[in-house]
């Protein structure tokens, strides 16, 4: 099995999401964690296609992609073995979605809220790796 990290020792986290300002909010939030790598695909089939190469440690899907459904998109991630038991999280503006029983361990409701995502993330993937969560900088949002 390949290893979940890089050759700069990061863990990959992949992100799958159509929406370019979800993507740019989930890099921005990424920029406070350079311990991990994060891997975008826009569709469930380029996700399929990268998900071998890519390794990740933690699964971040979108529900409602141009191709498929995440907890269909899921299901088919679960066939590669690198994926079987990375713990995946469905990230989406539905609030109806019941992931109990649809293989995501949570759901992220959008719009994310930064600190929770953050703590998320670190509680999801550093523990892990007997690192301690880095200091989170002020995160300045403008409008301008």
């Amino acid at each position: 099995m390949a290893s979940k990290e890089d050759l700069e020792g990061r863990l990959a986290v992949m992100y799958v999401e159509d929406e370019p300002v979800n993507v740019l909010m989930m890099r921005a939030l990424f920029d406070y964690r350079p311990m991990l790598k994060l891997v975008v695909a826009r569709t469930g089939q380029e996700s399929v296609d990268l998900v071998a190469s890519c390794s990740p440690a933690l699964l971040l899907l979108d529900l409602h992609l141009p191709d498929c459904h995440g907890a269909d998109l899921l299901k088919q991630l679960r066939l590669v073995e690198s994926c079987r038991h990375v713990p995946a999280i469905a990230v989406t503006s539905d609030r109806t979605f019941a992931h109990r029983g649809s293989g995501f361990c949570e759901i992220w409701h959008k719009p994310f809220l930064l600190f929770h995502t953050l703590d998320r993330i670190d509680k999801r993937l550093l523990p892990r790796r007997g690192q301690t969560t880095p200091p989170t900088r002020r995160i300045m949002l403008s409008a301008a």
